[in-house]
């Protein structure tokens, strides 16, 4: 979807990914700005900044 440029349909897919692995990779010591990336998406997606939303969300899976 991000390839194809196509940002709203990939928002929800890699809100998807991110479900998927929750939690499981943090370790206790780590410290990371995750949690503040996602919310920023978040944001980003109510603005109607698709594409940034997709761009932060996938940073976060990869």
């Amino acid at each position: 979807m991000i390839s194809a440029k196509n940002y709203s349909d990939a928002v929800p897919l890699l809100d998807r990914g991110i479900a998927m692995v929750g939690e499981t990779y943090v370790m206790q010591d780590l410290s990371d700005d995750t949690g503040m990336k996602l919310t920023l998406a978040q944001i980003e997606e109510k603005k109607g900044a698709a594409r940034r939303a997709a761009a932060l969300q996938y940073r976060v899976l990869s």
